[in-house]
């Protein structure tokens, strides 16, 4: 039921895992799930994700109306590439060879981290899978960057992107260490967004280069 639930609340995708081990602790207001070794793929079969561990929380509430509403969705150690195809358009997905990013349509999963964006967005509450949820972040990344116009890599080893509903939307941090011309630098992202105003900002540092 777990997977036709992720699979329901993410059309296109669909949701594949070996085993989820479930922790509900008394007076706990989310029954906590990890899942191991997850495949995220496009209808089509192609796989757009993959991580050892996605860990989740339920709405305890939820449960007790019969519903699956995550509260929280934390994936660890995937590996992940952001491309820029030539025609300058952008795509996220699984690691990839150079060669097989020359296709003109890899697999993506941007539109997944869309829906979960837009689900941090709607007024919180049941309605709906995802109106519950308060969190999300995917921590421990090993990211790639490759520009195919620019021919150009980056890359970026323990990477933590955390996004949190908030008053007025949604609240987001990022901690990478990227790597640029044998040298790594501490990147440090911080913001907002504002669902009235439909306006962004975000503060960027950059500290540690070794």
């Amino acid at each position: 039921y777990l997977q036709e639930m992720l699979t329901e609340t993410t059309p296109g995708y669909v949701w594949e895992f070996d085993e989820p081990i479930l922790d509900w602790t008394d007076l706990q207001p989310s029954l906590a799930i990890t899942i191991t070794g997850v495949r995220i793929k496009e209808a089509s079969g192609d796989l757009v994700a993959q991580a050892p561990r996605l860990d989740l929380g339920l709405s305890a509430r939820g449960l007790l109306l019969g519903r699956i509403a995550p509260t929280y969705i934390e994936l660890r150690d995937a590996s992940l590439t952001v491309v820029r195809l030539l025609d300058g358009s952008f795509r996220l997905g699984v690691a990839a060879a150079p060669d097989d990013l020359q296709r003109t349509d890899p697999p993506d999963i941007s539109g997944l981290l869309s829906r979960a964006f837009a689900a941090l967005l709607e007024p919180p509450g049941l309605g709906g899978n995802m109106g519950a949820l308060e969190h999300l972040s995917i921590r421990n990344v090993e990211l790639v960057y490759r520009d195919l116009r620019l021919e150009t890599v980056w890359e970026a080893s323990k990477a933590n992107f955390s996004f949190d509903r908030s008053e007025q939307g949604i609240i987001g941090e990022a901690a990478i260490g990227l790597k640029i011309d044998e040298q790594t630098w501490v990147l440090s992202l911080g913001g907002n967004f504002d669902r009235t105003t439909q306006l962004s900002q975000i503060d960027i540092s950059f500290s540690g280069v070794e």
